[in-house]
């Protein structure tokens, strides 16, 4: 199996952030109509320097990790749940981390 967490930032370079409710919908309506057996959301606080001012940005940030096959098909809607983020809330870039997993239940 295939371990993809991806980390989205909540502040929005227009100002204001992505709230609680706008992101558990967002979890609801888009990423579990993918991956409806299971995932888990973590709420986080992530940094990252700004690659034009060279800055460290700090900010509230959602974690979300997702256990797949690794096939064709959850390769396009881990790829969907990405796009569709940054296009709804302005963000330049969901971080994203995949790794082989051994999955026992």
């Amino acid at each position: 199996m295939v371990e993809t967490q991806l980390y989205f930032g909540l502040d929005k370079p227009s100002g204001g952030t992505v709230s609680a409710e706008q992101f558990d919908e967002f979890l609801r309506t888009f990423v579990s109509e993918r991956f409806p057996d299971g995932l888990t959301s973590v709420v986080a606080r992530g940094q990252w320097r700004d690659v034009r001012t060279k800055k460290i940005v700090s900010e509230d940030s959602r974690m979300l990790v997702l256990v797949h096959d690794g096939g064709a098909d959850a390769e396009r809607k881990v790829t969907e749940i990405v796009e569709q983020y940054k296009r709804a809330y302005e963000q330049q870039a969901v971080m994203r981390v995949d790794a082989a997993v051994r999955v026992r239940f």
